[in-house]
């Protein structure tokens, strides 16, 4: 029994006994008469006083109880990004065992296929109607909603994930990443609760050999970016998009030739090994680093409360450390797995990836020019480099 029970308990056996005393006290006395009750009903009337204000504080307590006897509201999350293997899919899939072994069930995560829930391109704009609680959604796919997002996901002149990590969260008081952040929550009904920003070593998969920039001419790509998509458009190349999902089904049946899609583990997890021949180029990746944003609806993030939304929070770092660590070693093991298939690894020259860059650098410049948030990621970008002495 909780104190403030034991203490109702014995207040209330002290009016039992005031009451008693009363009838004692005012019984009549030996001679007849009766004996005096006032100071006795004086004492009576403060008890029963007291005894209303007992009454208000047991209901109270009632009350309280009732609502520490309730069932936890459960959040039940079923996010999903662009990608149902690789790096990003292994950080969802963390991220679930963290949030559903540390909320006491008041979390229960079930990551989903893209495209399950909602399409890839609208997962920002499905969290923000509250039809899902959340998802991870890249910028790739948000280019042409707001300047920023087509560079936000790039890591031109960013060779790894620790130099993106660096950069957008930590150098110059992470004004690239809360920059960013702003964008999407000025834009949507939802809370950036944090980010995946992870090795990726992007690059292509085909059924034809490019062991060079100039061999993209005449090769039909998918392209789930800009910053690989225009490039590959410039050295004569075709591009189009589809979902992920449709990938290895489109390469079979001969609709395109190739295609972008993260790190070699990323192209392993789609088993495309079974339907192209040539992937790279290893030695220069086309692009270093990747990142996505967790997004959750704002309405239910304000009603979670401070606890959840920090364990929410805490779930990201885990997650995205985790995942981190182990792509390095999976990016390379896949290598070795893609060899023993049949797969021959393309190598390109020092002078063919200054001209990938440049025609990114080019690519880029369409928003710089008319975006000040855009312009701030590749200003950020250069004075990080120039501090490192990059």
């Amino acid at each position: 029994m909780s104190s403030k029970l034991k203490t109702l308990v014995f207040l209330g056996l002290a009016l039992i006994l005031a009451v008693s005393l009363v009838a004692v006290a005012c019984q009549s006395g030996n001679g007849g008469t009766t004996a005096d009750c006032s100071a006795v009903e004086s004492q009576l009337a403060a008890e029963k006083t007291k005894s209303a204000g007992l009454d208000k504080q047991v209901k109270d307590l009632q009350a309280e109880l009732a609502d520490l006897q309730k069932p936890a509201k459960v959040y039940r999350m079923e996010p999903a990004t662009w990608i149902a293997a690789g790096t990003p899919w292994d950080f969802l899939n963390y991220q679930a065992e963290w949030l559903n072994s540390t909320t006491d069930g008041r979390i229960i995560s079930t990551p989903s296929a893209p495209g399950a829930v909602c399409p890839v391109e609208e997962l920002i704009e499905a969290v923000g109607a509250g039809s899902t609680i959340a998802m991870l959604a890249t910028p790739s796919y948000y280019a042409g909603k707001f300047p920023m997002a087509a560079l936000y996901n790039t890591s031109i002149g960013l060779n790894t994930s620790i130099d993106m990590i660096n950069a957008y969260e930590t150098f110059n008081d992470g004004i690239v990443s809360k920059t960013y952040y702003g964008q999407i929550e000025g834009l949507f009904n939802v809370i950036v609760a944090g980010e995946r920003i992870g090795e990726v070593d992007a690059i292509y998969s085909s059924k034809v050999n490019i062991p060079n920039v100039d061999a993209f001419s005449g090769v039909k790509f998918r392209c789930g970016d800009e910053h690989f998509a225009v490039p590959i458009t410039s050295f004569g190349g075709s591009t189009v998009w589809f979902p992920g999902t449709e990938i290895y089904t489109n390469l079979a049946t001969g609709v395109v030739d190739g295609f972008t899609y993260g790190s070699a583990y990323d192209h392993l997890g789609l088993g495309v090994q079974e339907v192209t021949s040539f992937w790279g180029p290893r030695n220069y990746p086309i692009m270093g680093a990747n990142n996505e944003q967790f997004v959750v609806n704002k309405d239910v993030w304000n009603e979670m409360g401070p606890e959840l939304q920090a364990m929410i929070k805490e779930s990201i770092e885990a997650a995205n450390q985790r995942s981190n660590v182990e792509a390095f070693l999976a990016i390379a093991d896949s290598w070795a797995t893609a060899v023993d298939a049949g797969i021959t690894v393309v190598n390109w020259s020092a002078e063919d990836n200054a001209r990938w860059v440049a025609a990114q650098m080019e690519w880029a410049e369409q928003y710089t020019a008319v975006s000040a948030e855009a312009k701030l990621i590749m200003d950020t970008v250069a004075a990080y480099r120039d501090f490192m002495g990059q």
